[in-house]
């Protein structure tokens, strides 16, 4: 996934394939995650992911799901529309009228 970082989502199946990258979890993981990276911010509460991790994912940390939501307000306004996504590496949300993933 690292190889992969920061790249827009419609290059990086062509850019693992070109360099041979045959992990293909890895690869669809980045992709997704870039996928969703361009259609909202998205705010990390974990202690199961690294800074590393989460940089290769293109998403913040928050060191409390308060702070997430305090930011996400901040950044978005008061009537900004939140989601909070409990067990969020084993899904894959889909919001009604959004491009899908």
């Amino acid at each position: 996934m690292a190889a992969l970082a920061g790249l827009p989502s419609k290059r990086m199946r062509h850019e693992a394939e070109r360099c041979g990258l045959a992990d293909l979890a890895g690869v669809n993981t980045a992709v997704v995650a870039a996928r969703i990276n361009e259609l909202a911010w998205v705010s990390v509460y974990s202690d199961g992911l690294t800074d590393d991790d989460l940089r290769v994912l293109g998403h913040e940390r928050a060191t409390s799901i308060e702070e997430g939501l305090s930011r996400a307000f901040a950044r978005q306004g008061p009537r900004a529309q939140v989601i909070v996504i409990t067990h969020g590496g084993e899904t894959c949300p889909v919001l009604a009228g959004a491009a899908t993933v």
